[in-house]
C-alpha cells in the first residue's frame, strides 16, 4: 500500500536497521516530502498488520529512467516474498519510463538474486561505492 505519514517512524527504523552508518539516509522531512511531491512512490508492506518493509522509487523529469532508491525488508520478514511483492507493486506506475535503475551492494546476495529473478540486468559496477568499501552493482530493468 502507499505509505502514509503514520508509517514514517517504521520507515526510519527500517532504514537505520539496514544502513546504520549511511550518511545519505533520509530524515523524516525528506520522507514526508517524498510522499507528497509526485516525483516519488513510497510503498510499505505489512504482514498481519506488522510493518515488514518499504520501497521508494524516484521519477525525476530530467532522467530517462526511474530510480529504485531503497527497498528494505526487515530481517524477520526476509525470504518471505516481501521484497518481491514490493518490487512488483512499485514498478506498475513507472512503466511509462520503460527503464528502472538501481544500485545494490555486491555482497547483498539475497537482493542481487531477487533482482536478477525479476529481470534486472547487471550492466555496470561502481568500485568502493559504499562506506564499507563494497562495490555497487548497477542494475537495470526494461519495463
Amino acid at each position: 500500500r502507499d505509505a502514509v505519514f503514520d508509517d514514517i517512524k517504521d520507515i526510519l527504523h527500517a532504514q537505520f536497521t539496514a544502513f546504520p552508518d549511511d550518511p545519505t539516509n533520509l530524515d523524516e522531512e525528506s520522507f514526508r516530502k517524498a510522499m507528497s511531491d509526485g516525483a516519488h512512490r513510497l510503498l510499505v508492506a505489512t504482514c498481519d498488520s506488522v510493518f515488514a518493509g518499504y520501497v521508494i522509487v524516484s521519477n525525476r523529469p530530467y532522467r530517462p529512467w526511474s530510480s529504485l532508491d531503497n527497498l528494505i525488508v526487515l530481517p524477520n520478514f526476509a525470504g518471505k516474498g516481501v521484497g518481491r511483492c514490493l518490487l512488483n507493486e512499485v514498478m506498475k506506475p513507472f512503466q511509462r519510463r520503460k527503464l528502472l535503475r538501481l544500485f545494490v551492494e555486491r555482497n547483498n546476495h539475497r537482493a542481487v538474486r531477487m533482482y536478477k529473478k525479476s529481470g534486472f540486468l547487471h550492466l555496470q559496477t561502481r568500485k568502493n561505492n559504499y562506506e564499507n568499501n563494497d562495490d555497487a552493482l548497477v542494475m537495470y530493468k526494461y519495463l
